[in-house]
């Protein structure tokens, strides 16, 4: 990890950071689609600031 090029290393980091980071945004809104359908207001409300909170 020491050796070779930085900018390739970057990459190699940011690639599964940004794939992460898409699927758990669609997992964000397909939880969005459920519990807006299914569950009500009230609760697509809790899991827009259960959401806020995992992230910090």
């Amino acid at each position: 990890m020491t050796t070779g090029s930085p900018i390739k290393l970057i990459i190699k980091f940011i690639i599964p950071i940004c794939l992460g980071i898409i699927f758990q945004q669609f997992y964000n809104i397909a939880d969005s689609i459920v519990a807006g359908q299914f569950l009500g207001v009230i609760a697509r409300g809790i899991s827009a600031v259960l959401y806020l909170v995992c992230i910090i």
